[in-house]
């Protein structure tokens, strides 16, 4: 949260109503003596706003204040602009003590702030007009309209310097780089803060110092110098305190608990924010407290209490719809947003970022259309929706490249290079990748550049540019190596791996994964190790080296077993019974088949269903049991075609077509064989080749 500042001499205010008119000079018995009679009808309607009014207690406090912004307007009507003036600066009994108009601003009445400093501007001496303009900048700050703000945050600075007054100076100064660093424009934002700064410490206006210590924070926190925030928001924590001011210090504390949220302390962020909510409904803060709620909410969700989370981001949200502070609604809208994509629910949680996105576009807020983009973009890519991830994420990077941030634009970069990929647009996949790693290696990210690396290896794969995959591959081993960095450099054995056993170098790929398996079996990664066993039984099974396979196959079934993975367990059971049935070893292989049979029945796998019987049927005719394999044949023919797998019931037909050939039952076998060369001539599959080198055995005689 952010300092604004103005600068007027207070005027107490009383609370009982003929104290309230003897400051105005208004006295009810001469009433009657003013003329014109319009205006005295003017004059007798603020006696009684001042004397009758009475707001209930449970009214909001624009009620409570009603009689005196009425008085206001009255007092415009008749042109009594001196009166309306005290009226506007009336000292309210808050804690903080605050005048009628910056208290409009604290509660979140912005367009009735608005309205009052228009009345006036036009009428002010010009030695006061710096106060009018400031107050319209901040307020238009307030609801995002920034063009706005810095037309009169500009005409308050060139007055402050005309008339010499340093104190205004500090404060146009510091408005101006507040609202810059609202439109993104971060050098213009420090450059200005650093001015007020000085001018604050040479005039010695401590609460000017806070306020330019504040922002300087918030412009450092949004650039990612997290350290350097809290230093400056623990500096004006200091002042406000000492100097007793209630508004400045509920800033601090909110801004110290975003900066410790942002740094992962997130019950650091906790312990800040309520204390910033008490500061808050201490001093009738709304903007304060609606800030403050938000926060905590993201801290919440950080710590996994998502109950909570959403609780006090729902109350966030209300309140800034009420006050209509359409900047903290967009941010409550994405932190809800973030909150229903991690329970999985996309479609709400793109719902609640489209809705921030809109707000951010209207009010030309940079920073939360960035983050609205990223949001969108992230949501999408979850969902595996890759066209819109490249539509927001495209849009993002634009954002990332004005403001000049290289950690987000490297982020950006690589959602678009795997989204690319995705969609098979290998070059724009290549050029965001590769612009993504000239970035890194300037950052001196090798995380990052071991990531890039390893990105534009698997690019290179799907290409089947295999020589280019292990080049880049090769390279994110070493930068591995080179740190010390046992999980990528286990990532990268896995990658080369993986390569080599697309080149169908079988030897090279087993020596990659061994070193991924014994990497991973050293940090206890145990879904690294399970992928390394599957791998290592794959490519021993590829060498038809069988005993092998079977060794590693074996500890992988035991692994996803613990894991709790039945597909996996399926498809394990699966492969040990094809080893052993190149192996000869049917019966064993059979034994297999018949507990991956057994799991796919109860989990109501019908593919995998399928598949089992088909396997038992394989191993059954090898064992020339062919009345107990047709009969399989047959369950899994009806298997495939209650869920439509038409290349598998063509693969059927034909098996069955082999064993009527077997027993001699020709007629048989021909109208299988016809069936299954439909299906296959239709499909425009390979097995029609087969198919109709069957179909001229059975023809000759």
């Amino acid at each position: 949260m952010s300092n604004k500042e103005t600068n007027f001499n207070k005027v107490n205010l009383l609370a009982d109503s003929k104290s309230i008119l003897d400051h105005l000079s208004i006295v009810p018995s001469t009433i009657k003596y003013i003329k014109p009679r319009w205006k005295r009808t003017q004059y007798r309607a603020i006696v009684n706003w001042i004397t009758k009014y009475k707001a209930l207690p449970e009214s909001s406090n624009l009620e409570q204040v009603k009689g005196l912004l009425e008085t206001f307007y009255h007092l415009c009507e008749v042109e009594d602009w001196q009166t309306a003036i005290k009226v506007f600066q009336f000292s309210l009994k808050t804690p903080t003590e605050e005048e009628l108009h910056n208290q409009l601003g604290t509660w979140g009445y912005y367009f009735t702030q608005i309205e009052l400093y228009k009345k006036l501007l036009d009428i002010v001496t010009p030695s006061s007009k710096t106060i009018f303009l400031t107050g319209l900048g901040n307020a238009y700050v307030d609801i995002g309209a920034y063009d706005q703000a810095l037309e009169y945050h500009h005409q308050s600075l060139k007055i402050a310097q005309a008339n010499s007054d340093r104190l205004e100076e500090g404060c146009a100064l510091g408005n101006l780089g507040l609202t810059y660093h609202q439109l993104g424009n971060y050098t213009q934002a420090i450059n200005y803060q650093q001015q007020r700064l000085e001018i604050a410490q040479q005039i010695q206006d401590r609460q000017g110092e806070g306020n330019a210590l504040t922002n300087l924070g918030l412009i450092y926190h949004t650039q990612g110098n997290y350290e350097k925030a809290i230093n400056y928001h623990q500096q004006s924590l200091v002042i406000a305190r000492e100097i007793g001011n209630l508004l400045g210090e509920g800033n601090a504390l909110s801004n110290l608990g975003i900066a410790y949220f942002t740094k992962g302390d997130y019950h650091q962020a906790v312990k800040y924010n309520q204390q910033r909510i008490e500061v808050a409904q201490e001093i009738g803060d709304r903007p304060g407290q609606m800030k403050a709620m938000g926060n905590l909410g993201n801290a919440y969700h950080q710590l996994g209490e998502e109950d909570k989370a959403i609780d006090y981001l729902e109350q966030c949200l209300q309140l800034a719809q009420k006050i209509k502070h359409l900047e903290v609604e967009g941010y409550a809208l994405g932190s809800l947003g973030t909150i229903y994509l991690s329970l999985k629910e996309n479609k709400r949680a793109i719902e609640y970022y489209q809705k921030h996105l809109i707000i951010a576009q209207n009010i030309q807020n940079h920073w939360g259309q960035e983050q609205a983009l990223k949001n969108l973009c992230d949501a999408y890519a979850d969902l595996h929706d890759y066209p819109h991830v490249i539509e927001y994420g495209e849009k993002h990077l634009q954002f990332t490249q004005k403001s000049q941030d290289t950690h987000r634009e490297a982020q950006t970069l690589g959602r678009l290079s795997r989204a690319y990929r995705e969609l098979k647009n290998y070059n724009r996949a290549i050029a965001c990748s590769e612009q993504r790693l000239a970035i890194v290696q300037q950052l001196q990210d090798t995380q990052m550049e071991i990531h890039t690396l390893e990105a534009i290896g698997r690019i290179y794969s799907c290409m089947g540019e295999y020589a280019q995959a292990l080049n880049y591959q090769r390279q994110s081993l070493a930068v591995a190596l080179a740190i010390k960095d046992f999980v990528s450099e286990g990532n990268a054995h896995w990658e080369i791996g993986v390569t080599y056993d697309a080149l169908g170098n079988y030897h090279q790929a087993i020596k990659h994964y061994q070193k991924h398996l014994e990497i991973v079996r050293d940090i206890g990664d145990c879904i690294g190790e399970s992928a390394s066993l599957n791998n290592l039984g794959i490519a021993y099974y590829s060498l038809q080296d069988y005993k092998e396979a079977i060794r590693y196959y074996q500890l992988y079934l035991v692994m996803v077993r613990e894991l709790g993975n039945t597909q996996a367990e399926l498809r394990t059971l699966s492969n040990l019974g094809h080893c052993f049935y190149y192996l000869e070893n049917y019966h064993q292989g059979m034994e297999f088949y018949q507990q991956a049979l057994a799991i796919a029945k109860t989990t109501g796998y019908l593919l995998e269903e399928g598949k089992a019987l088909y396997n038992l049927a394989v191993s059954l005719a090898a064992l020339q049991d062919y009345s107990e394999a047709l009969q399989n044949l047959q369950l899994a023919l009806e298997t495939f075609r209650d869920i439509g797998d038409r290349p598998l019931e063509a693969i059927i037909l034909y098996s069955i077509a082999e064993i009527y050939q077997q027993v001699g039952n020709l007629d048989k076998s021909k109208k299988n064989c016809e069936q299954a060369l439909i299906i296959a001539t239709e499909l425009n599959i390979p097995l029609i080749e087969e198919l109709y080198e069957l179909k001229t055995q059975l023809e000759t005689p």
